[in-house]
This record gives structure tokens, sequence and C-alpha cells, in this order.
């Protein structure tokens, strides 16, 4: 059984940084909510970045479900609660966000918040080779690199279930 230390992801704050780094540059002009709390995450102010993130995630934003999801994995601002990450991650993941993919895999992996499941983390880390563009070559790297090192644990026939599983998905 592999240990959550084991599977760390290279920098969740930097996807959360760069997450945020994202939407600044895309709307230099306007600030709101979602910058704000990307300011606070920079700062360690987790308990203003969680206010400001929690309407906007209630209100659908894949990109603060996300992020609401990584602030409970890791006890940031809030306590640390696997059921709540979980379900922020699987509301982004609904929406397409590939780095929330990638957080679950990992959550399956570790068997954090449910139960230890390495053919359902590769089918995790499938979607999110897939979804995570190679420019964001940190997490694509990432991704990769979980997809392989998870089919260690894995018969061949698992590892074809994994990849049969990854085509058939479809988001909720």
């Amino acid at each position: 059984m592999l240990r959550a230390h084991e599977w760390t992801l290279v920098s969740v704050r930097a996807g959360v940084v760069g997450l945020f780094l994202g939407a600044l540059l895309g709307s230099v002009a306007m600030a709101g909510p979602f910058e704000d709390a990307g300011s606070a995450h920079v700062r360690g102010d987790y308990a203003s970045e969680f206010k400001l993130l929690a309407p906007l995630a209630a209100a659908g934003n894949p990109d603060a479900q996300y992020n609401l999801g990584v602030l409970y994995n890791k006890g940031l601002g809030v306590p640390k609660n696997y059921t709540a990450a979980l379900q922020w991650y699987r509301k982004a993941v609904s929406q397409g966000n590939a780095l929330a993919r990638l957080s679950l895999g990992v959550m399956y992996a570790t068997g954090q918040g449910v139960r230890q499941d390495y053919l359902q983390a590769r089918v995790w880390f499938i979607l999110a080779v897939e979804g995570i563009p190679e420019s964001d070559a940190t997490h694509h790297a990432t991704a990769v690199d979980y997809r392989d090192r998870v089919a260690a644990h894995l018969s061949a026939a698992q590892i074809a279930e994994a990849k049969k599983r990854s085509r058939e998905w479809r988001p909720d």
C-alpha cells in the first residue's frame, strides 16, 4: 500500500498559483473574487482564500471547485477533510477540470477518503494526461509519471481495463 507522502503532487501549490495566474493573465483589466483568492493564496491567507472561493464554487466555477478541493485536501484555511475534497474535485471534474482528475487519481492511489484502488487511480491519471495540455509541463509530466507508476501495481488485464474505462468515461 502506498502512503500519501509517496504520491505528493509535484506542487499542488504551484497548480493553484498557476490557475490563479492564468486567470489573472486572462483578465488583466478586471480583478475579482477569483483573482483576490489567488492573491490570498500567495500570501498564505488560506482562510480568506476559502471565503472568496466558496461562493464561486457553489455557483459552479470549476477552477474554484478544484481549489476548494485542494484547501480541504491539504487542510489550508479549513480543517483537513478528504470527503469534502473529493466532493469538490468531483464537481470540478464533471466540468472538465483536468487538475482535479490528477488529484482524484492521487486520492485513489493513496486511499485518502476512498478505498485505495490502483485501477481507478490509473483511470484518473490517464484522463489527467489527456486533459492537461503539454504546455503545462509540470502537471502533464506529473500525470504521466503517476499513470506509469501506478501500473506497477496492476496486472496487464487491469491496465487494459483502466484504458477501456478511461475511453468510456463521460463527465456527469
